[in-house]
């Protein structure tokens, strides 16, 4: 017998707030209607985990999934559908985990809460809090911080993308990462109130913000060189505010989308900035897995169905 899962998470605009208290590292997420999306079809005759190369974190999440239900082993095959792009911090390894994660366990007709995932995550790398439905505070290093934040509605992003990439594990490995987060403290503190308290209050002023001024704060870490134009653009434009990739390459204007026209505010981005960039224009959503498909079958996968290469394009839309 045959069981498969296709299971769709958000990928992130950076992050809302990110930085540390005392000297707990942590993030506040910031999902977007962007996914990473797989499934994951388990075989009890068959222990190999067959995935597309370039997948192996995903596969490894398949793995301990099974491992962690006492189902070791059985086999898996993980089909990619979208992936997001790496290096821009748009949490795309965490999205392919946490989808490998659930698929896995649905397809073995068992559940996960979503902090076993987040166990399975970080012990393959640092990750995002977007295993967790809603906006998330979290420890993307150790998961010592977790809370709740809540959900948003009508909160728009036009995600600029200045092209270039940040390893992540090179970056956490920074050696004056910590001091350097350790000085911006109290400035992270202020704005994660705000964006806590935005949240809470359904104010979206507020979380623009929070946002912009953990933007300003992380410029002492990995600078964007576009920064004070974009909030020259927030007041002349009645935006919300900014927020940033902390340890990636993406910038996002915020902004509330019942008062403003998205398409029209992307051109005139556009005519100001420039077109040395990538422009998409998303939504704030919530974490959490989308599942797309349950299904059993009486013919076990063979593998010689598995076509190599066959990953589509990442899912994103560009407006010109």
């Amino acid at each position: 017998m045959v069981m498969r899962a296709r299971v769709r998470v958000p990928g992130t605009c950076g992050e809302l707030v990110q930085g540390t208290l005392a000297g707990v590292n942590f993030h506040v997420t910031c999902p977007i209607s962007f996914f990473a999306e797989l499934s994951v079809e388990i075989n009890k005759d068959d222990p190999e985990i067959i995935y597309p190369q370039g997948f192996e974190k995903a596969a490894g999440a398949v793995a301990a999934t099974m491992k962690l239900l006492g189902l070791d082993t059985w086999g898996a095959v993980v089909e990619v559908y979208q992936t997001l792009p790496g290096g821009k911090g748009m949490a795309s390894s965490t999205a392919d985990i946490t989808a490998a994660c659930y698929a896995a366990a649905l397809a073995a007709g068992r559940t996960l809460q979503p902090g076993q995932v987040a166990g399975i995550a970080l012990a393959i790398e640092p990750s995002d809090g977007i295993m967790y439905p809603g906006i998330r505070l979290f420890d993307h290093l150790r998961g010592l911080i977790n809370e709740d934040l809540g959900h948003v509605q009508g909160l728009g992003v036009l995600m600029i993308d200045p092209g270039g990439g940040v390893d992540t594990l090179t970056f956490n490995a920074r050696e004056d990462l910590a001091e350097a987060n350790k000085a911006k403290e109290k400035l992270t503190g202020e704005a994660l109130k705000l964006v806590r308290e935005g949240l809470h209050k359904g104010n979206l002023a507020l979380i623009g913000r929070g946002a912009t001024l953990s933007s300003r704060a992380n410029q002492r870490i990995l600078p964007k060189k576009e920064l004070f134009q974009l909030e020259e653009m927030v007041e002349s434009l009645g935006l919300l505010g900014i927020n940033v990739a902390h340890s990636g390459t993406v910038m996002g204007l915020l902004f509330e989308m019942e008062q403003v026209d998205g398409v029209q505010l992307e051109e005139e981005v556009r005519h100001q900035l420039g077109s040395g960039f990538n422009y998409y224009l998303t939504t704030v959503t919530g974490g959490g897995p989308r599942v797309v498909e349950i299904s059993k079958g009486e013919k076990p996968w063979k593998k010689s169905n598995m076509s190599t290469g066959a990953i589509l394009e990442p899912p994103l839309r560009s407006l010109g």
